[in-house]
This record gives structure tokens, sequence and C-alpha cells, in this order.
């Protein structure tokens, strides 16, 4: 495997450099662990936050390229996280998360709040780096498998 490979759920991701920087505001650590490992590996820079009024704060200290934020949290919700951030933030990018969804569930009012991508969890890795890949302006690089 040649040195800019990454190898992630079995299928081979071509690393770039400095592909691009997320912020994960997201109550639950095992998630936060789990996507900001993903990331990582597909060479993002990632910044974690474990609540809404965290995540703000993170983001006004150093913005990032990305947002992924739960639906479902403390301090505040999802929704209050996107519509701070959208107010202040008119052209960041953000992807809301929710385990949690119907019709006319908190992804619709997230969509229509203004996050850019909805994934309702659980979700999986393919899914998770094809939107943020979208929402960073390129497409997913993909090497065939040795």
């Amino acid at each position: 495997m040649a040195a800019d490979e990454l190898i992630c759920d079995g299928t081979n991701y071509l690393r770039e450099t400095c592909i691009g920087s997320i912020l994960i505001i997201e109550h639950t650590e095992a998630v936060r662990v789990l996507f900001r490992t993903i990331l990582e590996q597909a060479g993002y820079t990632v910044v974690e936050a474990s609540n809404g009024n965290e995540g703000i704060r993170l983001f006004h200290e150093a913005p990032t390229d990305v947002v992924i934020t739960d639906m479902y949290m403390p301090y505040p919700d999802g929704l209050e996280v996107i519509r701070k951030l959208r107010a202040d933030f008119p052209a960041l990018k953000i992807l809301a998360v929710s385990g949690t969804d119907g019709p006319g569930g908190m992804l619709t009012a997230a969509k229509a709040m203004g996050a850019d991508e909805i994934l309702p969890k659980p979700l999986g890795v393919e899914e998770l780096l094809t939107a943020v890949s979208n929402l960073c302006g390129r497409a997913p690089s993909r090497a065939s498998s040795p």
C-alpha cells in the first residue's frame, strides 16, 4: 500500500494533505470518538464539543470548514446551535445528525433551519465521509483495494 493511502472500513481512501477541518458537536462521547476517528483517518482536522454552548464557543474561537451537530443534546439542542451559527456565519456548512427522527422530526426541522445536509443515526462510514466531502466541495477520493 502506498504511503498516501488509508484503509477505512475495508475500502482504501486516498489521503490528501489538510483536506478540511470539522467541528463535531455531540453529547455522546462514543459517537464523538467514532466520528473523530473516521474523519481523522480520512485526513480531516477535527475539534470536538460535548454540548451546544461549547461547540458555539469553539467555533467562534477557531472556525472550521464544516460543523457536524447532533440534534438531541443539552445546552442548547441542535436546532438552536444551527440557528446561532447560521446567524453569525451564513456560509458555514452544517451537517445535522440524529438517532431519533420521523416525518416532521428534528432532521426535517434542521434542514428547514439551515442545515446543508442531514443524516439519521446510525450511519455508515461511507455516508459520513460522502456527506462531509460534499460539504467541503470535493468528491471522496477512492483507490481500488489491493
